[in-house]
């Protein structure tokens, strides 16, 4: 669309709001489209409305030959000199494409012209709707500033759902912006449909999102998954439960900074999973200390997380935490989940060097006779472990407690032992974690 269609546009209801010369003693006087020119006179002020331009096709003389600025006709009726915007195009794959089933990343590749020094070219999803293309941004840096070229770019690994996925590509100067809604399609004949409704927004308080909830449809999908994605590539996940067409997920675990949020099913064929993902940002792109997640299966259960302190022992106030103690000094807590799936987070803000323990205690159960917990870990808001430690069957039927493992710090750094044993809840470890898994008991 040419500047003029613009302009005609976007004048239009300004012609019919109000004519130039109306009086006026501030700007609020004024019919959209012109702006208030006040004199003093006589010991009083008083002015007129007055326009400069009805379109940009008004305000040409600015208009330079490097093409860096253009003259434009703002809101007020003024010419005003700004930056031009660049010109945006994608040339591959072409909008609307129809990709082969199964797709699961592209490149997108295109041009940018300008004369200026340096464009910023971003690449988002779409608010609303099923998009995994991560934000991400690159800079172009032009070889000859003030000479108008087209700058190609390409952007490697922009991944898809299947289904139409709706793409944002941005380039942007000093202010100027132009954008790109880019269609994308990846047929999945037997896939579920796939709906996210919550988040809504695509920001979030805190290093938690307080709801994921969605539909599947047919409703004869009874389960799936969630799957939350670092900026690192790092992923937290687990399992979705499917009720008539619907699923809801409480407190889901984020990353620092930016997450993909993923709801993926299976359909009726055995590769055709069905993807909805979501991006969401959270505050804080860095975290420091330790936090640890601890998630079970069944609702009717209720388990335990305890952090055995350096040189501490199991149960003792001093030297560990639980849901029952806290440690203000290094800021230390447990946040008590009372059911399934948790998660129960215990964090430490000031984490020193040495040796942390981890056990899992089951402390009730209403009828499901166990479940299967698992352990996350994060030190400085990245996995300590690859995947979860577990899964761990446990049960207060059992007389028995899991010890998940340590993880030693040494220098700023963090190293996590795997020992994932379950132990009799009548001998319990009485040593510090140094000595796991060696010797638990004196």
């Amino acid at each position: 669309m040419s500047l003029r269609t613009i302009a005609a546009l976007v004048w239009a209801p300004m012609i019919l709001s109000g004519c130039s010369g109306e009086p006026c003693r501030s700007q609020r006087d004024c019919p959209v489209g012109s702006h208030c020119v006040v004199t003093v006179s006589g010991g009083g002020a008083g002015g007129t409305c007055e326009r400069e331009c009805l379109s940009h096709n008004d305000c040409s003389g600015a208009d330079d030959a490097d093409g860096l600025r253009i003259d434009v006709c703002d809101n007020e009726g003024r010419c005003v000199v700004r930056t031009r915007p660049p010109d945006l195009r994608i040339f591959d794959p072409e909008n609307d494409t129809l990709l082969a089933s199964g797709t699961r990343t592209v490149s997108l590749s295109g041009t940018v012209g300008t004369a200026a020094a340096g464009v910023i070219v971003t690449v988002r999803p779409s608010v609303g709707g099923c998009s995994s293309a991560e934000g991400r941004s690159l800079e172009l840096v032009h070889p000859e500033p003030g000479r108008y070229l087209e700058l190609p770019f390409l952007i490697e690994d922009v991944r898809l759902d299947p289904g139409v996925s709706a793409i944002v590509v941005a380039a942007a100067i000093d202010g100027a912006r132009r954008e790109i809604t880019h269609y994308l399609e990846v047929p999945c004949g037997a896939c579920a449909q796939v709906t996210v409704t919550e988040p809504i927004d695509s920001t979030t308080n805190g290093l938690v999102l307080p709801r994921l909830a969605g539909t599947v449809s047919p409703t004869t999908v009874r389960t799936g998954a969630w799957r939350v994605r670092s900026a690192n590539g790092e992923v937290i996940d687990g399992r979705l439960d499917i009720v008539d067409g619907y699923f809801l997920v409480e407190r889901l675990p984020l990353f620092p900074g930016a997450n993909q949020i993923e709801v993926a099913v299976s359909g009726d064929a055995a590769s055709s999973e069905s993807r909805c993902s979501r991006g969401v940002t959270t505050p804080s792109a860095r975290e420091h200390g330790l936090r640890t997640l601890l998630s079970w299966e069944d609702r009717s259960s209720d388990l335990d997380l305890h952090i055995v302190l350096p040189g501490g022992q199991f149960g003792d106030p001093a030297g560990s935490v639980s849901p029952a103690t806290e440690h203000a000094e290094i800021k230390a807590r447990v946040t008590d989940a009372f059911e399934g799936p948790g998660p129960e987070v215990g964090t430490i803000e000031t984490v020193a060097d040495g040796v942390y323990g981890f056990i899992v205690v089951p402390v009730f159960d209403l009828g499901s006779f166990g479940t299967s917990a698992f352990v996350r870990l994060l030190f400085d808001g990245r996995l300590s472990a690859p995947g979860p430690v577990g899964p761990a069957y446990l049960s207060p039927f059992d007389d028995s407690l899991w010890v998940v493992g340590k993880l030693v710090v040494a220098e700023g750094r963090a190293t996590w032992v795997s020992i994932d044993q379950v132990v009799p809840r009548s001998a319990p470890p009485t040593t510090s974690p140094d000595n796991w898994p060696e010797r638990f008991r004196e």
